[in-house]
């Protein structure tokens, strides 16, 4: 009697088991189902799109995940709309995008299983028609490379270590810095790249270039006819300044001033030269982390991409956000809006601040008393430890599981998993 009246509950228990993983599944059937992230194998658009006038538009790229379905995409958003009026997911991975005029960019793209040449190129091409102008081969995992003029390309090396300057016109490389000669004692004995050179911006027509070797955690400014380094910002694992940030942009040269996406500290700053230091002089954190392009537009608003987010954010100098964009793509990288061309520099805090608007000094020291006091709470600690582990989580998930599909799947897994255990108990016990 005993044994039947646990087999009947135990035959309860397996019923009701079946029901909470099925439950938990439905949401994730649902989502897949209907879920419309493109293979990467086509370029989207409409057909009343051909002949639209837009001219002030964004240009957002995102990265994609670690597999094919990873929702790399070029995306053009008309500005004054918030409408997409473009998509191109062709290309195995996007990284930087830079504006050449009304009709064309420069884009960094990775084909890979896409194309029978695989591998790296800087694409121009014709962003309301999909043409391809121009295309060249680049080094692997290249992730910027800017037109500096006369047929003359820049280029971050990341494989090499190195900026280098190449000629289209005599497809050779016709000058470069190499980090590893520069930095004998931090290159020797690695087997692999030391500095993630994500970034290189021509500054004064290629005289010199800003540069971000983001293992290095700091930016530098090099002189191209000395071959030498005229300032660096940050330095290695000193994280109160930057933590492998990505594009800075110079946006004043004298006295040198720099706007970056500090990715690892989710934030991004500003930096005024005074002398041998550096100051701090305006922050941005409400992101929901590791915002990966920041840009100063002439009215002094700041163009932020927020990577765990999946959005481009217009941010005035005192943290309104007037404009949001909401990006489909997992990895959002760069963001450019075509009149002002790439990396617009607007104008330093120190400048917006003397012509006015008055901006509210409060947002550094609220920054620094807070020491991110969200971290020294534990529930808003979970909380963040919860978000992170969903972003992190993107990278080789679906990219169509939100946060309820992955938590279900998540429950419905752990569940699984004790009831084969407790299954396998019994049957060990018999």
């Amino acid at each position: 009697m005993v044994s039947w009246r646990t087999d009947r509950w135990v035959d309860r228990l397996r019923v009701l088991a079946t029901l909470l993983v099925v439950t938990l599944l439905v949401p994730v059937a649902t989502s897949a189902v209907g879920s419309t992230v493109s293979n990467g194998s086509s370029a989207s658009i409409e057909a009343d799109d051909l002949d639209r006038p837009a001219t002030n538009v964004t240009f957002v790229t995102s990265q994609g995940k670690e597999f094919r379905d990873a929702g790399a995409a070029f995306v053009v958003i008309d500005t004054d709309t918030g409408e997409r009026i473009r998509r191109y997911d062709e290309a195995f991975r996007y990284y930087d995008v830079d504006p050449l005029g009304d009709d064309r960019v420069l884009l960094v793209v990775d084909r890979r299983g896409v194309d029978p040449s695989r591998g790296f190129f800087a694409v121009t091409m014709n962003w309301r028609t999909g043409e391809v102008i121009d295309r060249f081969p680049i080094p692997a995992d290249t992730h910027d490379v800017d037109y500096i003029g006369d047929g003359e390309y820049a280029i971050a090396d990341i494989e090499a270590d190195r900026v280098s300057v190449y000629n289209r016109t005599r497809e050779a490389i016709v000058w470069e810095y190499d980090f590893g000669t520069q930095y004998p004692n931090r290159s020797a004995g690695k087997t692999e790249g030391f500095t993630h050179l994500n970034d290189v911006d021509p500054i004064s027509n290629g005289s010199a270039f800003l540069a971000s070797p983001r293992n290095m955690d700091r930016v530098v400014l090099i002189n191209r006819s000395a071959k030498r380094i005229e300032w660096t910002l940050g330095s290695e694992d000193d994280y109160s300044i930057l933590n492998e940030q990505h594009n800075p942009t110079l946006v004043n040269r004298n006295p040198p001033t720099v706007l970056v996406a500090d990715s690892e500290n989710d934030r991004v700053v500003e930096y005024r030269k005074e002398g041998e230091k550096w100051t701090e002089t305006w922050r941005y954190t409400d992101v929901a982390g590791w915002p990966r392009d920041a840009d100063r537009l002439p009215n002094g608003n700041t163009l932020i991409v927020d990577t765990w987010g999946k959005q481009v954010l217009e941010v005035t100098p005192d943290k309104r956000v007037v404009e949001r964009y909401d990006i489909a793509g997992q990895g959002t990288y760069d963001a450019e809006r075509s009149p002002h061309g790439d990396e617009p520099a607007g104008p330093p805090i120190a400048a917006l601040r003397d012509r006015g608007p008055a901006v509210d000094d409060s947002v550094i020291d609220e920054a620094r008393s807070a020491g991110r006091s969200r971290s020294a709470s534990t529930s808003e600690g979970l909380v963040e430890t919860v978000e992170t582990g969903y972003y992190l989580a993107q990278w080789v998930v679906p990219s169509w599981l939100g946060r309820g599909e992955l938590l279900a799947s998540v429950l419905a897994a752990v569940l699984a998993v004790v009831w084969v255990a407790s299954e396998s108990y019994r049957l060990l016990r018999r």
